[in-house]
């Protein structure tokens, strides 16, 4: 190629290179905007991420010191997080994690620590939401051996300031749940549709329901079943459901299947 007008040509070329290389503030940023955290481990114990809300729940076990825990975090590559990941830290109360990315966003996300009991009192009664997933035997089992039973509610109002504290103050991530529910102390393991209160699996205890969902209470005794029992052979264990349901209300009593289904339970003190 001739040049014909050098001069013109260098102008030209000037003006290419200042127009390629804007720095002006109406350039885009540079360098990737991935800001998340994708994992978060305390101790061992991987904590449930929500990024819709932006909340990362983790539930440690009893007698932990939530003042002093340090946490594992995995961010993306080239982005930063304030405090940084192996730092110690007091999680006695939400702690603000803030993850910059590497074009400078930023995107925070609230994090949530508790023990796995929680101990609360209603109507002068006092109970333990133990927030680990078992059977119900096991669950029973262990209510035992904390000098209790599984709960066994003998009326609307304990049913509904259990149902709410719970609810309130549980801290359930329900996501992270089997189901959506808790155990309590009742079953008809012995006769199918013949439901007793046996908050301590000894196989004795009163009968408050007989049959389906079209059966009858026994003995005056209370009862808060949704358009429940209804799993028959299949489902023989009492729980409360913690969410509405096609069927049931939140706060109502549901059958489950008390050896494949796990859920978090309340214990009942004398």
């Amino acid at each position: 190629m001739v040049i014909k007008n050098p001069a013109l040509f260098a102008i030209f070329l000037l003006l290419f290179i200042s127009c390629s290389t804007d720095t002006s503030d109406d350039a885009p940023p540079t360098g990737s905007d991935q800001n998340n955290i994708s994992s978060f481990i305390i101790s061992g114990v991987r904590g449930t991420i929500n990024d819709q809300e932006n909340i990362i729940s983790l539930i440690l076990p009893e007698g932990t010191d939530l003042t002093a825990l340090t946490p594992s975090i995995g961010i993306p590559t080239g982005a930063t997080i304030n405090p940084e990941s192996d730092e110690e830290g007091d999680f006695s109360n939400p702690v603000i994690y803030a993850v910059t990315a590497e074009n400078g966003e930023v995107n925070a996300y609230t994090v949530i620590v508790d023990v796995n009991v929680y101990a609360f009192t209603v109507g002068g009664k006092s109970y333990e939401l133990i927030r680990e997933e078992r059977t119900w035997a096991d669950a029973a089992a262990f209510a035992v051996s904390r000098g209790g039973y599984l709960i066994e509610i003998n009326d609307l109002a304990e049913n509904q300031g259990v149902f709410v504290e719970i609810l309130t103050n549980g801290n359930f991530v329900f996501e992270n749940l089997q189901r959506a529910a808790v155990w309590m102390g009742g079953n008809d393991f012995e006769t199918e549709g013949v439901w007793i209160l046996d908050g301590d699996n000894d196989g004795s205890g009163p009968q408050f329901w007989e049959g389906d969902f079209n059966g009858m209470a026994v003995g005056g005794l209370f009862n808060n079943w949704g358009r429940e029992p209804d799993g028959g052979e299949a489902q023989n264990a009492l729980s409360m459901v913690l969410r509405d349901t096609p069927i049931n209300n939140a706060g109502q009593w549901n059958d489950l299947d008390e050896v494949d289904d796990r859920l978090y339970f309340v214990i009942e003190f004398d």
